[in-house]
């Protein structure tokens, strides 16, 4: 792929990042964000998105550092119930776009109907932050539907890692489509290496690049690939744009619609 691209999905941290101590951590291993930007000179990727993670908590320094430093990253945050207006209004000038509900691991999930999540999300919604989801099939339709009545957009991650028997033929998947439709939902073209059957991940892709592939796309490596360090690539992660044979929606996917949708306001 040829500039500009982006990528819409990475992580940092070093072993000074506070982590939360019953979370899970990334043993001892660091994502520095010097090193992704050596991937991103190597690659021709222009502009990224810093991605959050359960683990930091509340903690958004290094990446309220990595985007002062760099104007072409923008990033996503963990935020309190509570947290104010002006906090918003501080984040979002320093390039803060969304927070993340990371609950695919989570047996029982908050209630998004409760007043403190309510005010969490209109505020998202005020601000024109996003949420980006991961969740359980079973439960993916229903919290895509209740975030649309609060107002936010939606950014579902790994192709809704609908990783299950019945694959794209999953209600969850079927929802996740539907979403697509009713014009609040994007979906991130990431993450088929964490699927268990790699056919379902080359499904998901295909239904989704038919589906979604000329707004509703965008590509994101999963640096580093926590969990895969060892045996994945940020080529084979690029290689995932090669599933789109249409050379004019393969520049949608990787560069146009994120830009947009991120970096409008650049």
């Amino acid at each position: 792929m040829a500039p500009p691209l982006v990528d819409t999905h990475f992580h940092i941290f070093d072993r000074s990042t506070p982590l939360l101590s019953h979370r899970w951590n990334p043993n001892g291993e660091e994502a520095r964000i010097e090193d992704i930007l050596v991937c991103f000179a190597t690659y021709g990727v222009t502009h990224g998105v810093i991605s959050t993670a359960s683990i930091y908590g509340f903690y958004n320094d290094g990446f309220r550092d990595a985007l002062a430093r760099f104007p072409n990253l923008r990033a996503t945050a963990n935020m309190p119930l509570d947290a104010p207006q002006r906090l918003f209004e501080r984040m979002s000038s320093e390039g803060f776009v969304g927070i993340r509900l990371l609950w695919r691991p989570l047996d029982e999930v908050p209630d998004l109907h409760s007043e403190e999540w309510q005010r969490l999300l209109h505020r998202c919604a005020d601000h024109g932050w996003h949420v980006h989801l991961t969740d359980r099939p079973e439960r993916i339709g229903t919290t895509i539907q209740t975030l649309e009545e609060a107002g936010v957009r939606i950014v579902v991650d790994h192709m809704g890692m609908t990783d299950t028997a019945a694959g794209i033929d999953d209600e969850g998947f079927r929802e996740i489509l539907a979403a697509i439709d009713r014009g609040r939902t994007w979906v991130k073209l990431s993450g088929a290496f964490r699927y268990r059957s790699p056919g379902n991940a080359v499904a998901a892709a295909r239904s989704l690049i038919d589906a979604a592939g000329w707004e509703r796309l965008m590509w994101g490596s999963d640096w580093p690939f926590v969990g895969h360090m060892e045996t994945m690539t940020y080529r084979e992660a690029l290689a995932s744009l090669d599933w789109i044979t249409d050379s004019q929606m393969r520049r949608r996917v990787a560069a146009d619609t994120a830009l947009d949708f991120y970096f409008r306001d650049s």
